[in-house]
């Protein structure tokens, strides 16, 4: 199975951002904080579903990349 990619896609102070999930994960640590961020990170998945549940992000996906995106 290839490694799909995954993003994070979201409007901050009327700008688009569009990051990865461990880059958004490492902008708000204490979203994780049983993770460190130098041995113990959160997977991707384990980023988005955070997103989904607690941020009302929605998560689109196919067979080549995973988009975690807030609408």
């Amino acid at each position: 199975m290839v490694n799909r990619k995954h993003y994070v896609i979201f409007f901050e102070n009327d700008q688009l951002i569009h990051t990865t999930p461990m880059d958004w994960a490492r902008n708000n640590p204490e979203a994780f904080p049983k993770y460190n961020f130098d041995v113990e990170m959160p997977t991707p998945n384990k980023i988005s579903s955070y997103l989904v549940k607690e941020l009302s992000f929605t998560r689109i996906e196919n067979e080549n990349c995973v988009v975690t995106i807030q609408l």
